[in-house]
């Protein structure tokens, strides 16, 4: 996503990153919502909106929502509270 803005508050450089944290990238209509760090393994697919990145282990690293504006479907997805939670603070409208 290109010039992908932080919605989260901003940490200082000592602090840990606070998850979930939303970037938004407002010249592509999307978001991704990093749940936590970790090596990536594969990405899903859920369908041409919705990307699930996931570690080794299985794990939900992030999401990727694509046509944002028109608000982000969130059933079916892991940590869907999270999810709903990081993305109404950003203000992106959510369904489930």
């Amino acid at each position: 996503m290109a010039r992908a803005r932080t919605l989260a508050a901003a940490d200082p450089p000592e602090a840990a990153p606070r998850y979930p944290a939303v970037e938004y990238a407002p010249d592509a209509d999307a978001v991704y919502v990093r749940l936590r760090t970790g090596r990536l393994d594969r990405t899903d697919h859920i369908d041409d909106a919705r990307l699930v990145d996931y570690d080794a282990a299985g794990h939900p690293l992030g999401m990727e929502f694509l046509g944002v504006s028109h608000g982000v479907d969130l059933s079916g997805l892991p940590e869907a509270e999270a999810l709903a939670n990081a993305l109404v603070g950003a203000r992106i409208t959510v369904s489930a």
